[in-house]
């Protein structure tokens, strides 16, 4: 398969990031439109019997019943509700103290940290993707982000080690905290908030929003961000296809 073929209804396109992690091809689809897409997924998903390709992922937006309908049909299991929310950093001007930006030095920590802290992502909730392999690509978004993949990594540190962990990014003109992670031990001490508000801190002088995205079913992290400010923004569904061996 190439690495993007596109048609009217559909684009696939390879995930260079996740098919080094995996060791085998790792695809995202994107749908456009509802007439004919059933037909046009099937065809797809039929084209991909007996190739090597360890994983297809796909997301739509929650209210759009009708892909929704077609990509169940052809195969594609649903994963997760990934819900949006954005803070205005209009008036945001809290201080924050006690959270540092990252050093060469916390890589392996942080690493450490992505290894273990995560359980509700999309790969760790797909009973198909062994945990090791949703591991490592959280290792490996760690250190693709310390190499300068992101624009800051705030750390929390206990003892002088971190315990947690924010990835931010610029895109499309506002600040999106990108991967956030605290240590299992450390938990249910406020580390999460105040790395997210000491992002909020950080952007507010230069960017009007702050956004990030977690699961629906992420409770606890959810009434934090409204506390913080948050309002949801957006709903999508996030779907996986593993085709069949020959």
């Amino acid at each position: 398969m190439k690495n993007i073929e596109e048609t009217a209804l559909l684009t696939v396109e390879r995930q260079d990031f996740d098919s080094e992690i995996f060791g085998r091809p790792v695809y995202r689809l994107k749908v456009r439109g509802a007439k004919g897409l059933a037909e046009a997924l099937s065809e797809l998903v039929q084209s991909w019997v007996g190739q090597d390709i360890a994983l297809c992922a796909c997301r739509i937006p929650a209210a759009d019943t009708d892909s929704v309908l077609a990509l169940e049909a052809a195969g594609f299991r649903r994963i997760e509700c990934l819900v949006t929310l954005t803070c205005d950093l209009a008036a945001w001007r809290i201080p924050v103290t006690g959270i540092d930006l990252a050093t060469p030095a916390d890589l392996a920590a942080c690493i450490a940290i992505a290894g273990s802290a995560f359980s509700l992502d999309r790969l760790h909730a797909d009973p198909f993707i062994p945990n090791e392999i949703a591991d490592r690509q959280k290792e490996a978004w760690v250190r693709s982000g310390l190499a300068g993949g992101a624009d800051r990594c705030f750390v929390v540190r206990e003892a002088g080690l971190p315990v947690g962990f924010l990835l931010c990014r610029i895109v499309a003109g506002a600040a999106v905290a990108d991967l956030l992670a605290v240590a299992p031990a450390h938990r249910r001490q406020g580390h999460g908030r105040r790395l997210i508000e000491a992002a909020l801190a950080h952007y507010a002088d230069d960017y009007p929003w702050l956004r990030l995205a977690t699961q629906d079913g992420n409770l606890d992290a959810m009434a934090i961000y409204r506390r913080l400010g948050f309002r949801q923004t957006g709903a999508e569904l996030t779907y996986h296809f593993t085709p069949p061996p020959a």
